[in-house]
């Protein structure tokens, strides 16, 4: 029992990726490319176990994706001629 409590607290020794939570705040702060590009940054940099944060760089190319897909599909409603 004493090993098994050893190894959670091992996860935490572990630091946590600075540019994946940097990718989760940019794309929560509406910066869509660069949120994607730290993400795609910090999925390289998680890959590995010596970093932790993986779920960050996940969340944040994701929110950035949609976002960049939504103000996409407004630019191009707002270009598209309307009928009368």
């Amino acid at each position: 029992m004493a090993e098994s409590s050893g190894n959670v607290w091992s996860l935490y020794s572990v630091p946590l990726d600075g540019v994946s939570v940097a990718s989760l705040l940019a794309s929560v702060l509406l910066c869509g490319p660069l949120g994607f590009i730290l993400g795609i940054i910090g999925l390289a940099r998680t890959a590995d176990d010596k970093r932790r944060g993986r779920w960050a760089a996940v969340a944040g190319i994701a929110i950035s994706s949609l976002t960049m897909l939504v103000a996409i599909g407004y630019v191009m409603q707002t270009m598209s001629p309307s009928t009368p």
